[in-house]
């Protein structure tokens, strides 16, 4: 995936937090999005949703449900997610609070 190919509101937050110091990798099916050697989440391309790595988020379960994120499971695997693309103001907030890091 090109960084050209992404919805312009993801391409701007990835150009916003890069901006800050965060790393933005593009996958196949995401962007993903760290900080300080964490992995945070990031932007899930093919079911368009935003997602918060449950590692990142343990204990602060409050934190993502203040924001609309919903706590999804599937076999060996548990993530945060809030759907659609212009959910990236809540992402944003939920990244920024988590890292001490805020992006314009």
């Amino acid at each position: 995936m090109r960084c050209d190919s992404l919805h312009p509101i993801v391409r701007a937050f990835a150009e916003a937090a890069k901006a800050k110091g965060y790393v933005i990798e593009l996958g196949r099916m995401q962007l993903m999005v760290s900080y300080g050697g964490q992995k945070l989440g990031g932007w899930n391309t093919n079911n368009e949703h935003w997602y918060v790595s449950k590692v990142i988020a343990q204990g602060r379960s409050e934190l993502l449900e203040s924001h609309g994120f919903l706590w999804k499971e599937k076999p060996g695997h548990q993530w945060w997610q809030i759907d659609g693309v212009g959910r990236v103001s809540e992402f944003r907030a939920v990244v920024a609070q988590l890292t001490g890091v805020p992006i314009p």
